[in-house]
């Protein structure tokens, strides 16, 4: 299954680590140096132009990718959840 996490970008579930608010009242200032460090490595994809509301990280095949997504952190998760899955599984038959 995949997560679709903005525009045209999906993730397989399986291969997410971890969903993270963007909020700035509540971004840490590790998070902010995990990011720019992120950044500087060449591990950020930004996924629109938009602000970003959340941050995706995720591996595939021993790469991690940062995904910063326009979606925010409580919607990803509700989109993520198996019965959210199946939910739209049956809508689709």
């Amino acid at each position: 299954m995949t997560l679709h996490l903005g525009d045209d970008v999906t993730a397989h579930l399986c291969s997410i680590i971890g969903i993270f608010n963007m909020d700035p009242r509540t971004l840490t200032s590790d998070n902010i140096a995990f990011l720019k460090t992120s950044e500087e490595e060449g591990f950020i994809e930004r996924i629109s132009a938009e602000p970003p509301k959340s941050f995706v990280v995720a591996q595939s095949d021993h790469h991690t990718t940062i995904y910063l997504s326009p979606i925010s952190t409580k919607t990803l998760i509700r989109r993520a959840d198996p019965a959210h899955l199946q939910e739209e599984d049956t809508h689709v038959r």
